[in-house]
């Protein structure tokens, strides 16, 4: 029971007082076996926004109910294996829409980190370079560091 300003009336008992836990289904409730009209597929891919960057990546569903991988990732790990620890995938000409084979490199996340500050401009033929020698500057001064 309710007064005037819409509150309960003190010493008012609730419909659901003294119930627990589950209610049970009403006629709105998902039936076993239903599927919505927006499920998708394994296999489809779509095209998604990154927040952070405003780029765009394509993104595959590998598995159900919900698994999803960016597809450069995913071409990758089908033609390389899956990527170590510390490791990520990138694009060489900085064109996330190009999703071939060649077009993908495995980097060192340190050394992504480095390429991205220093050289951001770096051009796609000497990227695969640019990397290498960034990689054996951090191997020389963690050697330099170790006999010190």
């Amino acid at each position: 029971m309710r007064d005037e300003r819409g509150r309960f009336v003190k010493g008012y008992a609730s419909w659901n007082k003294g119930k627990k836990g589950y209610m049970g289904a009403n006629k709105t409730s998902f039936k076993k076996g239903h599927v919505p009209q927006n499920h998708k597929p394994v296999g489809t891919i779509t095209l998604r926004t990154s927040h952070k960057l405003d780029e765009k990546y394509y993104w595959i569903k590998i598995a159900e109910p919900k698994t999803w991988k960016m597809l450069h990732v995913y071409i990758w790990e089908q033609a390389n294996g899956i990527a170590p620890k510390g490791y990520c995938v990138i694009f060489k000409d900085k064109n996330t829409l190009n999703v071939k084979l060649e077009n993908l490199m495995l980097v060192k996340r340190g050394s992504l980190a480095v390429l991205n500050n220093k050289f951001p401009d770096c051009h796609s033929e000497l990227k695969e370079t640019r990397v290498k020698l960034i990689e054996l500057k951090q191997t020389i001064n963690q050697r330099e560091r170790s006999i010190a």
